[in-house]
C-alpha cells in the first residue's frame, strides 16, 4: 500500500491544541495510510513554497494580507489536495473581534475558491461559517480536535461528598477572553462558609492579575501550568469552562473522559458538548453562575459524570474516520 504523504502547514510560533490536534497523524490506524510532516510558514509572504505532498492541511488562520500565499500554494501545488482547518475563528469571537462582517464573509468566500475542504472543530463553528458564505457550505465538514485521552479515561469517576469540598478545577491559557477573572469574582461572593474551593492551572499574560484577583481568597488556589491533565483532573469533582469564546473547547471533552461533570459557558461550541442545560452557565449574568455553584451540591453530579465518560467512548474512533473518509476521497475540486 503506497501511502499519501501530508504536509501540515504551521505558523512559527504554533502550539498548544493544534500541535495536540498533530499527534493523531502518528497513531498506528493513521500512520499505516499516511505518511506527514510539518512545515513552518509565515503566510504574510506572497508567495508559497511547491510541496511534496500529495495532501496539505493548512491550520493558520487566514486573512486579507495572507490571500495571495493562499493563492500561490494552490496554483504551485496543484496536483495536491488542500484542506484548511479552522482553528481560530467563531461565532463568539467575531461578536468580540469583527467590526464588518461583511469584509469576513468576503475573506472567507475567497478562501473557499482555494480549498477543497475547509474542517470545522464543532458543529456551531461549520453553521456559523455555513451564514458567513453560502460557497462554504460546500466544503465545509465537521471534525473534532484530537487529544490523547487514555490517561483519563483510566481514572476512577469523581466521587463528590465524601465529607471534603467540593472541588472545582479550570485551567488553560491565561488570558482575557478565557474569562478566569470573572469566575474568580463570582466565587469571591459566595456564601460565606460554603465547603467549595478552586482549583486553577496554566499560565499566560493575565496571571499576574489573576493571582492578585484571588490573593483574598483562601478557596482558591493557582497549581501553575498543567503539564499532566490526568494528574490535575484527579483533584477535580468538577471541571468549569468560562470562555467568552471557543471554536470547540477540547478542556470538555477531556474533563468528560476523565469522568467529571462539566459546567460551561453559554457559548456554542461548548454547549454543544453538554446534556443538561443545568451544565451550562451564562457568564454575562453573574448573579445566575453564583446561584448554580451555590446549589451545585444538588446537582447529580454523579450521572452526568458518568454520561459524560459513556458519550466520550467513541470519540477518537469518530476523528480517525472522519479523517480517513476525507483524505482518501478522490482528485481536488479545484481540478475538476
Amino acid at each position: 500500500m503506497i501511502r499519501q504523504h501530508i504536509v501540515h502547514l504551521l505558523e512559527d510560533g504554533s502550539f498548544g491544541g493544534v500541535t495536540e490536534n498533530l499527534k493523531l497523524f502518528d497513531r498506528p490506524e493513521m500512520a499505516l495510510r499516511y505518511s506527514h510532516s510539518v512545515e513552518r510558514v509565515t503566510p504574510g509572504w506572497s508567495i508559497a513554497p511547491k510541496l511534496e505532498a500529495d495532501i496539505i492541511i493548512i491550520h493558520y488562520s487566514h486573512s486579507w494580507s495572507r490571500l495571495p500565499f493562499l493563492w500561490s500554494l494552490r496554483q504551485r501545488n496543484s496536483r495536491a489536495k488542500i484542506i484548511h482547518m479552522e482553528h481560530s475563528y467563531s461565532k463568539e469571537w467575531a461578536a468580540l473581534s469583527v467590526p464588518n462582517l461583511n469584509r469576513l464573509k468576503r475573506l472567507m468566500t475567497n478562501v473557499s475558491r482555494n480549498v477543497d475542504a475547509l474542517i470545522c472543530v464543532s458543529d456551531a463553528q461549520r453553521y456559523w461559517l455555513n451564514t458567513l458564505s453560502p460557497k462554504l457550505a460546500e466544503k465545509t465538514l465537521t471534525i473534532n480536535p484530537f487529544s490523547d485521552m487514555t490517561a483519563l479515561k483510566a481514572l476512577s469517576l469523581a466521587k463528590p461528598h465524601l465529607g471534603r469540598p467540593l472541588t472545582v478545577g479550570t485551567f488553560g491559557r491565561f488570558h482575557p477572553d478565557k474569562g478566569f477573572d470573572t469566575l474568580i469574582n463570582i466565587f469571591d461572593q459566595l456564601p460565606s462558609g460554603y465547603n467549595i474551593r478552586l482549583l486553577i492551572g496554566g499560565f499566560g499574560e493575565t496571571e499576574e492579575e489573576l493571582q492578585t484577583l484571588a490573593a483574598c481568597n483562601p478557596a482558591i488556589e493557582f497549581i501553575g501550568r498543567v503539564e499532566d491533565k490526568a494528574n490535575f483532573m484527579q483533584q477535580c469533582d468538577v471541571v468549569i469552562v468560562p470562555s467568552k469564546y471557543e471554536t470547540f473547547g477540547l478542556t470538555v471533552a477531556e474533563a468528560k473522559a476523565a469522568g467529571r461533570a462539566v459546567l460551561v459557558a453559554n457559548v456554542g461550541a461548548l454547549v454543544e458538548q453538554v446534556s443538561d442545560p443545568r451544565q451550562i452557565c451564562d457568564f454575562d449574568k453573574p448573579s445566575e453562575v453564583l446561584a448554580r455553584l451555590s446549589r451545585l451540591d444538588a446537582m447529580p453530579l454523579d450521572r452526568l459524570a458518568e454520561e459524560g465518560r459513556a458519550d466520550m467512548a467513541g470519540y477518537e474512533k469518530r476523528i480517525i474516520d472522519g479523517w480517513t473518509t476525507l483524505l482518501d476521497w478522490g482528485a481536488p475540486i479545484a481540478a475538476h
